[in-house]
């Protein structure tokens, strides 16, 4: 979910399972300001309601989601080739090993 909102540039309000990997996955959401943190067991409607319109309002929280989603499709783009060349380091390496044991 975290990176379908970064890949459509949507602004995330997050409430933490508390399990795994969710509380870091939150606070780098709020360090890095694409999103609101939201307490699960805190927040009520109002609360909620609150935090949702910061997310539409404050114009931070846009420009660093657009931000992190250029950044997130170069580095995507680039993936492919980048790909291609870890597999070919690594298919010369078996190469030479498989050789020098012969």
């Amino acid at each position: 979910t975290i990176n379908e909102c970064i890949h459509f540039a949507v602004p995330m309000l997050v409430y933490s399972g508390q399990r795994y990997d969710q509380n870091g996955c939150a606070a780098r959401i709020h360090f890095h300001q694409v999103g609101i943190i939201g307490d699960k067991d805190l927040d009520d409607s109002t609360v909620i309601l609150q935090k949702m319109n910061a997310l539409l309002q404050e114009p931070i929280y846009r420009e660093r989601i657009q931000d992190l989603q250029k950044n997130y499709l170069q580095a995507r783009a680039k993936l492919p080739q980048l790909v291609d060349a870890y597999l070919a380091t690594k298919s010369s390496t078996q190469e030479t090993t498989i050789t020098t044991s012969l």
